[in-house]
């Protein structure tokens, strides 16, 4: 966590500078194949929201970077105590999730990369998470909507998307979507009643993840008529 600005580069593209930048790229260099660091202070904001947050860190000690600058660093995975009181090192995390239910692969990786758009590569540990409580697309869909799974301290309580629209709607859009997008629907329309801020705004973010334009203008035109 740190400060950081969002500039153009010498090619007109858009680039990160700063403190928080910098100290992600020293946390990610201690960090092997297959494994997510996160600093402290990371660790100090997430793990206070509850004791289950919490025992997905494993804390591993101070690291320092080639400056001889040190940071104390937690890996992501559950904690385990070592002999020295410190929470060992847990094995790396696996590529793709293992689950108690046989999902295709591209399923849980598409609702993955959705999650990870909102909260970070803390993603994949909730999706894996979740995958082993769901037994259908729908339950995982309802899970992963859930706010109380979302790692996410600064948005936590500001207009949470129920405060904003009817849970009636917001299921109704997600049955529309579905048609066109099947069950990762429900995920989508709660990323999107996060950022809305009206009933005709949350139709364009949701038109926006359909790729073919005819699709795009079937959908606004059912969802004006529902909701005008």
């Amino acid at each position: 966590l740190g400060p950081i600005k969002i500039v153009l580069d010498v090619n007109g593209d858009k680039t990160t500078l700063g403190e928080g930048i910098n100290c992600a790229a020293r946390i990610m260099d201690f960090a092997g194949a297959g494994q997510i660091f996160v600093s402290r202070s990371f660790y100090e904001v997430i793990g206070c929201l509850s004791q289950e947050y919490a025992e997905l860190f494993s804390y591993l000690g101070k690291r320092a970077d080639k400056h001889v600058r040190e940071f104390e660093v937690y890996e992501v995975a559950a904690a385990r105590t070592g002999s020295d009181g410190r929470g060992a090192a847990a094995p790396p995390i696996a590529t793709e999730p293992s689950v108690s239910v046989n999902w295709e692969p591209e399923a849980l990786q598409s609702r993955i990369r959705h999650l990870t758009e909102e909260i970070g590569p803390m993603a994949r540990i909730l999706v894996q998470r979740a995958a082993q409580k769901a037994g259908t697309l729908e339950e995982l869909d309802r899970i992963l909507a859930t706010p109380d799974i979302r790692i996410v301290p600064d948005r936590a309580d500001a207009n949470p998307p129920e405060g904003r629209f009817d849970r009636a709607l917001l299921d109704s859009a997600a049955r529309l979507l579905g048609e066109y997008l099947g069950p990762i629907a429900h995920l989508l329309v709660r990323q999107a009643a996060g950022r809305a801020s009206d009933t005709a705004s949350l139709g364009r973010l949701l038109a926006a993840e359909l790729a073919d334009d005819g699709e795009k203008e079937a959908f606004l035109s059912a969802f004006a008529r529902r909701w005008p």
